[in-house]
């Protein structure tokens, strides 16, 4: 049996793929889709491999902090359109954790906004971690972005 893995997105469909005419290498998700310029690093023949995200956990002060947890609190609160969490070394702490947002119409970045998400994620992020009896779900962690100027606010296309 041959396994024949790919690759798409509901926006583009299958981007990669081992097709029917391709002998399958393990691990790979196959070659270019025809009609598709995919310029990826890959190996002899064109094959491509997914890796995934390099920063699937950010470890912040001994905290092991996941970049998911953090966009889905963001993305509840009002003033976030979209968001992308990672993490930025930081000599002391090891990584502090990055918030590149864009603001919802009607919002303006600053400092006030900066702490409000904060705030907004520290209670989101403690309140998933309880389990329904009101009992820690394991040990507690912290979660804060890196305050700093948020960028100017932009309106989706």
């Amino acid at each position: 049996m041959k396994l024949r893995e790919g690759y798409g997105q509901t926006e583009m469909t299958v981007a990669v793929a081992v097709w029917p005419w391709v002998e399958p290498k393990p691990g790979s998700m196959g070659l270019p889709a025809p009609g598709y310029d995919i310029d990826l690093i890959n190996d002899e023949g064109g094959y491509l491999w997914f890796v995934g995200r390099t920063d699937d956990v950010i470890k912040s002060s001994g905290y092991r902090i996941g970049p998911f947890e953090v966009e889905s609190a963001l993305i509840e609160h009002p003033a976030v359109l979209e968001c992308a969490v990672t993490g930025v070394l930081d000599p002391d702490r090891g990584a502090v954790v990055k918030a590149t947002i864009v603001l919802a119409k009607g919002y303006a970045p600053g400092p006030d906004l900066v702490t409000e998400l904060q705030e907004h994620v520290k209670k989101t992020t403690n309140d998933q971690r309880q389990d329904p009896q009101g009992g820690d779900q394991g040990e507690g962690r912290r979660v804060g972005l890196a305050a700093g100027p948020l960028p100017p606010a932009r309106s989706p296309s």
